[in-house]
């Protein structure tokens, strides 16, 4: 019986190595995975963080770029104005060109609210006595070259803006 004992502790011993070393090998073997999976996520993360930072420089420098153009867009059309604004004063003379109530029409045009009193901008030229609060040529001339002028830098902005637009997709 001494025999089957010991053959039997044997037996026993064995297992309690062998699930012992199975299950210190697959604790390493989780581990390592574990290790594995952690290093991947981080690569991911800073691979993500790489192209994340790489397309906002590339976004800025475009951003940057087409604010630069716009930039010299408005002083161009600024200067435009100017020039166009000087040489309106030249050759008109402001000779009476709309009457009172025409001016006020205009002034409180899309204003239904508004009264004879709230009129928006006063006429530049000095009024022809005999036509009482008119606006000269010269004032419609330059009305006209200042929308013109408006509409130009809008124009100019939105197309800044579109031109960034489509160039982010």
């Amino acid at each position: 019986m001494n025999g089957f004992v010991l053959v039997l502790a044997s037996i026993c011993l064995s297992c309690v190595v062998g699930v012992v070393t199975g299950y210190t090998s697959a604790q390493k073997e989780c581990k390592a995975q574990i290790l594995r999976i952690e290093r991947d996520a981080q690569e991911a993360r800073a691979s993500a963080l790489e192209a994340i930072n790489a397309r906002l420089k590339t976004e800025t420098e475009r951003g940057e770029k087409l604010s630069q153009e716009l930039l010299t867009a408005e002083s161009r059309l600024t200067k435009t104005r100017e020039e166009l604004r000087n040489e309106i004063t030249r050759s008109t003379r402001g000779r009476a060109c709309l009457d009172a109530r025409t001016v006020r029409l205009l002034n409180n045009a899309g204003n239904r609210h508004a009264g004879a009193d709230d009129a928006l901008p006063k006429t530049a030229g000095a009024p022809d006595a005999a036509h009482g609060a008119a606006a000269s040529d010269t004032d419609v001339a330059q009305w006209a070259a200042e929308v013109g002028s408006q509409y130009e830098l809008c124009r100019a902005r939105l197309d800044a803006l579109i031109d960034y637009e489509e160039g982010r997709q």
